[in-house]
């Protein structure tokens, strides 16, 4: 039995002005990814639940933000790093085994079957 999804359209104006409850919110978080350590101020004249959304998504963009870059912060030693180590096998050993194998396999020799040749015998003839 086939689930039908709802469509969802996103209705907007880029670069408008803020109107609803969570315009006001992704204007804060925006607002926030950009700058994650200045202290805003209200950007207009707005209602209580306005102010508080736009400033609840300055929070959430700013920490956001902070979060990814502490994950992709340089290690002590200046490099880049990535963390947890993933494991499995390195590439380079991978790599030296396809080069093996595809090696052996070009280089295989054809099959050695002697195919015997039929024997003749006429029929009424005489040696």
């Amino acid at each position: 039995m086939p689930i039908t999804l709802p469509e969802i359209t996103v209705v907007g104006v880029p670069g408008g002005i803020p109107i609803t409850v969570a315009d006001w919110f992704a204007e804060g978080f925006t607002t926030g990814w950009r700058s994650p350590d200045v202290t805003p101020e209200a950007p207009a004249p707005l209602d209580e639940e306005a102010m508080t959304a736009f400033f609840d998504g300055t929070r959430t963009g700013a920490s956001s933000r902070r979060d990814i870059e502490s994950q992709f912060s340089p290690s002590s030693d200046g490099l880049p790093g990535i963390e947890p180590e993933i494991g499995g096998r390195l590439f380079e050993e991978v790599q030296r085994e396809w080069d093996e194998a595809w090696a052996e396999f070009l280089e295989h020799q054809e099959a050695h079957i002697e195919v015997e040749k039929p024997e003749i015998v006429f029929s009424g003839a005489t040696p």
